[in-house]
This record gives structure tokens, C-alpha cells and sequence, in this order.
């Protein structure tokens, strides 16, 4: 299985101008994922919802950050390929580094859990990976992790280290990272990121356009785009294509859309949704979705 070579959609945020109470506040910020290929006769469909949670971007304290992507509700997918996906990241803007992260993916029946976690002094990076396919005795082979009879899930797990070059990120703190610099017009940022496996560099080309269409309006905006190379590349760990990254051009840098062409076909998410909450416990490990309790 190579479930972590799936491209992870991601990104999101909130206002700058909050009280000091309000500031204590996650965003989150609720998109809508299209498709466009062959799949669909080429037209676009709605297939997923996805959730973003962090601290505003004017927030420099340590904290987590998580994205949260589910197929439920969206019948084209849901009945043919369940997806989900969540990934949780512990993130240090003083020290502009990840600290750890943890990501499980649901993919059809195949279940796939990664827990990272560096310990920097020591320049090293340890991993737990875990590998599962779902079986169950009923006629729909779609069902959700419960309610129906089900065989026990058997996990291969493996534990293992490796020296790392740099200081790294993972995907989502890395558009956090973003987020908080200070972008303009021709910039060219170098990022180096993990995404547990490999020793990636990502390369965020900025420029600045109006974004229309955005939960009816237009948006003064950064289009970040970024190209992805393999410091160790191998013929079989394909790195995903391009894909463009719209943040808003003021001082909430809220993530707006991004979007991609891959070989299955065009991927476009969209803020639907701005909120925050003050309850962010999340367990990555077996999540069903939005609806589950």
C-alpha cells in the first residue's frame, strides 16, 4: 500500500484583529472539494468536505494543528471509495520546525496510520507505521468502522528511525509557516518538509491576484505555488504535481482554495466556511468521519 503518496489537500485559517481571549480560539475553516476527469464525464462534482483547525496565523505560541478530510455525505464517492483523512501536527513557529505529527488514511477498505515524532538535538526521526485492510460479513462492502459485524481489524505495525539532513516541516505546518511570513510579489521561497517517509524540498513561487468566487465575493490574494522535489528520489515514491495555494492578502492570511491537476484528474477546494472553536481535542487514530460520536 501506498497510501501516504496520496496527495494531501490541505490548507486553512482565521482573523488577526482578535481580543485576547478571542485569539485563544482555533479556526476552523470548512472547505469543499470538487473533481474534475474522466470519472465524472469531465464535469465537476462535489466528493468531499474538508475541515482545517489551528491557531491564527498572529499566534507565535507552540501548538497543534490538524486537517480533517471525509467522502461522507458525498454519495459519487463515498459509495465507490470511502475516503478519509486526518492529520494532526505539533508545530513551533519560534523554532520553525515540526515536532511531530500524526496522519491516518482510510482509503477504500485500506487503512494506513503513520506516527512521527524527531527528536532534533539528535538530528533523528522516528516512525510508527501501521497497515490494515477492512473486511466485514454483510452485504455492503461500504459500510462504515461500526455498527455492522465485523472481523477484527489485524494491524502489521513497524517501528523504525532515520537520520534526517535539516530542520523539517510536514505538509500542513508548512502552509502555517506561510502563513505567517511576510509574502510579496516575485517571491521565491525554498521549504524543506517530511512527510514521514521522505526528505522532500518544496519551492512556493508567490504572486498576487484577485481569487473571485469565494463565499460570494472577490479576495485581494497570495497564489503560492508549489513545486515538489525529492531529495532521495526513488522510481517507485512518485512525487504529486504542481499545486496552487490561494491565502487571503490582509492581515487574517485565511487560506481560500487550492487546487491541482493529477493523473486521476483536476482536484479544487474551496472555503465555504470561516468559524473557530475552543475545543480541539482530536484522536487521528480510527476516525470515522465528521458525523461519528
Amino acid at each position: 500500500m501506498r497510501l501516504f503518496s496520496l496527495p494531501s489537500w490541505s490548507w486553512l485559517l482565521l482573523l488577526v484583529w482578535l481580543g485576547p481571549a478571542q485569539a485563544r480560539d482555533y479556526e476552523y475553516l470548512e472547505f469543499e472539494i470538487g473533481y474534475t476527469g474522466s470519472f465524472s464525464s469531465n464535469k465537476e462534482i462535489k466528493v468531499a468536505k474538508a475541515v482545517w483547525s489551528s491557531k491564527p496565523a498572529v499566534v507565535q505560541e507552540d501548538s497543534d494543528l490538524s486537517l480533517r478530510i471525509s467522502s461522507e455525505g458525498y454519495s459519487k464517492l463515498e459509495s465507490m471509495f470511502p475516503f478519509r483523512l486526518c492529520h494532526q501536527s505539533d508545530y513551533s513557529p519560534k523554532q520553525r520546525r515540526t515536532l511531530g505529527f500524526n496522519t491516518f488514511i482510510r482509503a477504500g477498505r485500506e487503512l494506513e496510520s503513520l506516527k512521527v515524532r524527531f527528536d532534533w538535538p539528535a538530528m533523528l526521526l522516528r516512525r510508527e507505521k501501521a497497515e490494515a485492510e477492512l473486511h466485514n460479513n454483510r452485504s455492503d462492502p461500504f459500510d462504515l468502522m461500526g455498527g455492522v459485524v465485523r472481523t477484527d481489524i489485524k494491524w502489521q505495525r513497524n517501528s523504525s528511525k532515520d537520520k534526517v539532513s535539516k530542520l523539517m516541516l510536514d505538509r500542513i505546518s508548512m502552509l502555517q509557516h506561510l502563513r505567517k511570513m511576510r509574502l510579496n510579489q516575485g517571491l521565491v521561497v525554498n521549504v524543506p518538509v517530511t512527510d514521514g517517509e521522505r526528505e522532500l524540498e518544496y519551492w512556493a513561487s508567490i504572486s498576487e491576484e484577485d481569487l473571485p468566487g469565494i463565499m460570494g465575493k472577490s479576495w485581494p490574494s497570495y497564489r503560492i505555488n508549489f513545486e515538489t522535489f525529492d531529495l532521495h528520489p526513488k522510481k517507485d515514491r512518485p512525487i504529486h504535481p504542481p499545486v496552487d495555494v490561494w491565502i487571503s492578502r490582509d492581515n487574517r492570511r485565511l487560506p481560500l482554495r487550492m487546487a491541482g491537476n493529477y493523473p486521476f484528474g483536476r482536484i479544487d477546494a474551496r472555503l465555504v466556511r470561516i468559524g473557530q472553536s475552543r475545543d480541539h481535542r482530536l484522536e487521528c487514530m480510527g476516525w470515522k468521519g465528521f458525523a461519528a460520536k
